[in-house]
Formats: structure tokens, sequence, C-alpha cells
């Protein structure tokens, strides 16, 4: 059953890679990869450059678990990391070669599973990873094989869905319009509308508590959360963005959480 589930996962990453979507201009073009970095970090995720500490290890190794189309491990890189990269499929694999052949840095790079992490104990400073480790099979594996590869002192940087608004408004609302709520219970619509393409495979949401209790053989965790509602609205929509932000970050204060837990 684990290795059905397993194998769906990476059929359903392999066609649908994260932030290809970000833009229109030419695939795989200087160009198209530039916007995505900066729609990354100025549009959609404005506090990600911080709070994932891309320019803090210089020198240190680096272990991203799910490196997607590359983006964040290249900040690491170009910031005199040392970096490995792990990801379910080929196809990420692939194209975060050649975004580091095109930048002239060097990593690691290889297919794995997080679960299964091919790497001795204690080998890595950082092991980092955003919005993945929600939708591995085995989450608690996953988390006990970061703590297995990190180095006594090391630190793990991780990104987790949070039970925000989307959750608990958009999901139903969107559901309700499609004939799906209230036939299907609040995790059931996660599933089917999380991700631009939706029906993923595995995902899973967070309240702090939920989320920090995975980490309880780390010497310590702690969670950071975010405050970006209406980022995606863009500058011309700037008043909307802010009004937006404001009552959401009241009502809903949990865009999502890092956790920087120490081994």
């Amino acid at each position: 059953m684990a290795k059905e589930i397993l194998k769906v996962s990476k059929e359903y990453w392999e066609t649908r890679l994260p932030q290809r979507w970000y833009s229109k201009k030419e695939y795989g073009t200087d160009e198209y990869w530039d916007e995505i970095t900066r729609k990354r970090y100025t549009v959609f995720f404005p506090y990600m450059y911080k709070i994932s500490e891309f320019r803090e290890h210089p020198g240190e190794k680096v272990l991203e678990i799910g490196v997607g189309v590359g983006t964040d491990l290249l900040q690491f890189a170009k910031r005199g990391s040392l970096c490995t990269g792990i990801d379910l499929t080929e196809t990420a694999i692939k194209t975060t070669k050649e975004r580091f052949r095109r930048a002239k840095l060097e990593a690691d790079l290889r297919t794995a599973n997080a679960e299964q992490l091919p790497f001795k104990d204690n080998t890595f400073d950082i092991v980092y990873s955003s919005g993945v480790i929600h939708h591995v099979p085995d989450m608690e594996k996953a988390i006990s094989e970061i703590h297995r590869v990190l180095r006594p002192g090391g630190k793990a940087i991780l990104w987790f869905y949070g039970k925000d608004w989307k959750y608990y408004f958009w999901f139903p609302f969107y559901g309700f319009l499609q004939g799906h709520f209230p036939k299907e219970n609040l995790n059931q619509l996660a599933h089917r509308y999380m991700e631009v393409e939706g029906n993923v495979p595995i995902v899973r949401m967070f309240r702090k508590r939920e989320i920090l209790s995975y980490f309880k053989a780390f010497s310590k965790a702690k969670a950071y959360n975010h405050r970006g509602y209406g980022q995606s609205l863009g500058k011309k929509f700037s008043a909307l963005n802010k009004a937006f932000a404001a009552v959401m970050n009241v009502l809903f204060p949990y865009n999502g959480w890092t956790i920087k837990a120490e081994k």
C-alpha cells in the first residue's frame, strides 16, 4: 500500500513541477527563470528570503528535500553553501541540474525518497524543505530521517501548510458551488483544491500544536507563522492588498508555518 501511494505521488508531481505557472515567458529561458525567482520572493512569499536563511550558511552543508525547479537551493548556493538536493521526480532533478549549469554553480542532485534519505548519519548542517514534507506518505518517517542526517547542533528549516482562511472558508465555499460540500469534509476539500491543479494525492494542513508534535526528538523546535495575505493581487491592487491582509491577519494570523528545529 505504501509503495502504491508513493508511486501515485511520484506520477502526480512528475508532470506538475511547482512554480512553473509563475511565468508565461518562453519556458527554460533566462527571462522565464528570472521572473519565477522574482515572483517567488517579492510577490507570493515576500517573507521567505529572510526566514529561510539563504544568506546565513556559507561553507555549510545544506540538503534540500524536494528541490522542485531549484529556485531555493540556488539561493543557498549563490551565498556559498555546499548544496545537495533530492527530489522524488526525475523531471525536477533534470530541471534543477540545468538551472545550476546555467548559473555555473555546483550541487549534488539526485532522485530519492524523503522517507529513505541516501546519506550517512550526521552529514548536514542544514536540512531545508519548502512545502514538501506535508505531501510525504509517512511524514513521521521523513522527519526522523531529517533528524538522522543532521549533525549534532544542525538545524532543520521546514515549511508546512497551516489551517488558514483557505481551509475554513475558501475550500467550503468553492466546494459548495461545485456540489462537494458538505458531502466532503475539510480535509477532503483540501485534497481536492490545494495546489494549482488540485487533487493532490497527499496533503496535510496543521495548527501550531499539531505540527510541533512531530519534532519531539529534536533538542528544540519553534514555529514561525507567515503573514502575507493578498500579495498575489499585485502592485495594481496595493490598497486592496493591504486592506485584505489587515482583515485576514486578524481573523486567521497563521498563513502557514516554518519550523526551525535543532538537533
